[in-house]
């Protein structure tokens, strides 16, 4: 009697220590994920707050053209914060995100296909090809594909410049290029129409834009230096500012022709300074759809990791057909191309 009594006595002690310690480990693991809410919240909204430098610190504007991956960031943050009940984390969270969304909802925002039937059409792509690729057939292989009338080669070599011209010659006629081969600021438009009114020039860097007339448009190629320090930051927005003037002095002495400018500008559409340059230059975004396939880093042609930082932009009479974010061609951007030509006139005109 007296073993059965302990045997029953001692089962109730190890039960009840059994159920304790699985009380303690969901008590510390409810710790540990509420800690990790908190400091994503923190994380949050710090980065958050940092992004209203962007129009004066290059960190902040880091930041700001990193607005995608913080939305991917924060929108976990918020839902580990709901799980936990966390409302207070969860509101602040909330707000940090719905403050990158005002600013990249209007730039990504599906607008449909802007014009069928065009007008005097044209193809034109822009490829930033890397100094340093010599994957020449991918490039090659991606010029055929997409068959441009007007392509604008960024970082061009003199070693791919002796290529293009050797095996694109009856394909594009007509070229004006800047070759580089220490440094990545090499340039280059190859066309099928002639070319005029020609213009290899410099802004604020020893650093070569071009521009051209063709097929009745104004054409820019442009590259604009990377933002990686306070200096390039204010060199690449002092580019842009002077670009988007000369543009804007294009239409207004000119407004009869149309205008397009192309390259890689080292800038995100959310990006404050991409703002600016598209008001002071009279020019908007084209793109088709939601506009947001990342251009690069191009082996990672999706988000998180990528960017939007390669584009064209074009003035009101124009309109886009067939906007296209290229393949992998060796470099670590994609090429952007699109079909683009003047609004069809109606009878009555």
């Amino acid at each position: 009697m007296n073993d059965i009594s302990f045997a029953a006595s001692g089962c109730e002690p190890s039960e009840t220590s059994t159920s304790m310690r699985a009380s303690v480990k969901g008590s510390l693991g409810r710790q540990v994920f509420t800690a990790i809410a908190r400091l994503l919240c923190l994380a949050s909204v710090l980065t958050t707050v940092l992004t209203f430098g962007a129009r004066y610190f290059w960190v902040s504007e880091l930041l700001a053209n990193l607005r995608i991956q913080q939305v991917i960031a924060i929108t976990v943050s918020l839902g580990l914060s709901l799980v936990l009940r966390q409302w207070r984390l969860s509101a602040l969270t909330a707000v940090c995100l719905l403050i990158h969304l005002l600013t990249i909802v209007p730039q990504v925002a599906f607008n449909g296909t802007e014009g069928r039937d065009l007008d005097n059409p044209i193809r034109v792509m822009s490829m930033n090809v890397l100094t340093s690729n010599r994957s020449f057939e991918s490039i090659a292989n991606e010029i055929r594909q997409v068959d441009p009338d007007l392509i604008a080669v960024i970082e061009m070599s003199s070693e791919l410049r002796e290529y293009m011209e050797r095996h694109f010659v009856d394909h594009f006629p007509y070229s004006v290029t800047h070759a580089e081969d220490f440094g990545n600021f090499g340039i280059g438009i190859f066309s099928k129409f002639p070319l005029s009114e020609t213009d290899v020039f410099r802004l604020n860097e020893d650093i070569q834009s071009i521009e051209v007339r063709c097929n009745g448009r104004r054409i820019i190629a442009t590259h604009p230096i990377p933002p990686m320090g306070d200096r390039l930051f204010r060199s690449r927005n002092e580019h842009l500012q002077l670009l988007a003037k000369r543009t804007q002095q294009s239409l207004t002495e000119s407004p009869q022709i149309p205008v397009i400018v192309m390259g890689d500008f080292n800038l995100t559409p959310w990006s404050p300074h991409f703002l600016d340059f598209e008001s002071t230059s009279g020019l908007r975004r084209a793109k088709q759809g939601v506009g947001l396939t990342p251009t690069w880093y191009a082996r990672g042609a999706s988000f998180p990791m990528g960017l939007v930082i390669d584009h064209m932009f074009v003035s009101g009479v124009l309109q886009i057909d067939e906007y296209h974010v290229g393949e992998d061609i060796g470099s670590d951007h994609r090429s952007v191309s699109m079909l683009i030509g003047t609004r069809p006139r109606s009878g009555g005109d």
